[in-house]
C-alpha cells in the first residue's frame, strides 16, 4: 500500500509542476512581452522572475530522475544569475542571459517531450506535456533569433519600420507565427542564419503535430491491445 501511495504522491507532484509550467509558459508568451511596451523599466526583472519560476516548475516535471534534473538545474543557472544581476549594464549580460535561457528551455523541452513520447496510456498529463513542449520549442527559437539579431542588428526587416534591431517581443511573435506556418510577412528574416532558423522552425511546426498524433494513436492502440490481452 505504501509504495502505491508514494507513486501517487510522486505523480501528483509532477502533474502539479507541469500545470504550473504550462501556465507560466503562456504567461511568458502572452503577458511578459507586454511589459516591454507598457513597463519598460520593469521588463527585465519581470522576465527574470518568470524564467526563474519556469526553472523551478520545469525541474519539478523531470521528477526524481537525477540525471535529467541535474542537467536542467545546471543549464537553468543562467536565468538565476541573470535574475541576481539584472541591475548590471544591460549590454553586458543580454547575450549570456538569452543563450542560457534558450539552452535551459530547450533541455527542458527535450525532457518533457521524452516523457510525452514514452510508452504508456494516454493521460491529460501527457497531453499537457505535449502542449508545453510545443510552446517551449517556440520560445527556444525566439531566443535563437534574438542571439542572431544581437550579432546582426539588420538580421530582420520590418516593412515600414526604421532599420535597426527588432524588439524581443516582436521576435517572440515572429517565432510563433513561423512555428504555426502562418507567414504574415510583417517581419522578414534577411540574415542567412535567421532564414535557416526560420526554415527549421516552420518544418518543426509542420512535423510536430503529425509525429505527436501518430505517436499518441499508436500508444492508445497498444494500451487497448494490452487491456484486451489481460481481459
Amino acid at each position: 500500500m505504501r509504495p502505491m501511495l508514494e507513486r501517487l504522491t510522486h505523480y501528483w507532484d509532477e502533474d502539479r509542476c507541469l500545470t504550473a509550467l504550462l501556465i507560466l509558459l503562456v504567461t511568458a508568451i502572452l503577458v511578459v512581452p507586454l511589459a516591454d511596451f507598457w513597463l519598460p523599466a520593469l521588463a527585465r526583472p519581470i522576465r527574470a522572475v518568470t524564467v526563474t519560476l519556469i526553472l523551478l516548475s520545469g525541474t519539478g516535471t523531470t521528477g526524481r530522475r537525477t540525471a535529467g534534473l541535474s542537467l536542467a538545474i545546471a543549464v537553468g543557472l543562467g536565468p538565476m544569475v541573470a535574475w541576481l544581476l539584472f541591475d548590471s549594464p544591460k549590454e553586458a549580460i543580454d547575450v549570456a542571459e538569452t543563450v542560457f535561457n534558450g539552452a535551459f528551455i530547450l533541455v527542458l523541452a527535450v525532457l518533457v517531450l521524452r516523457s510525452v513520447f514514452r510508452a504508456g496510456p494516454i493521460t491529460w498529463h501527457r497531453i499537457r506535456g505535449s502542449i508545453a513542449g510545443f510552446l517551449m520549442l517556440g520560445l527556444t527559437f525566439s531566443m535563437a533569433y534574438r542571439v542572431v539579431e544581437m550579432a546582426d542588428p539588420a538580421a530582420f526587416f520590418q516593412p515600414g519600420a526604421p532599420p535597426g534591431p527588432v524588439a524581443a517581443p516582436v521576435l517572440t511573435y515572429f517565432s510563433f507565427v513561423t512555428l504555426a506556418t502562418l507567414g504574415y510577412g510583417d517581419i522578414v528574416p534577411v540574415n542567412p542564419l535567421a532564414r535557416s532558423l526560420a526554415i527549421l522552425e516552420s518544418l518543426t511546426g509542420l512535423m510536430y503535430p503529425a509525429v505527436l498524433i501518430a505517436r499518441l494513436v499508436s500508444l492508445q492502440l497498444a494500451a487497448e491491445l494490452e487491456r484486451k490481452r489481460r481481459g
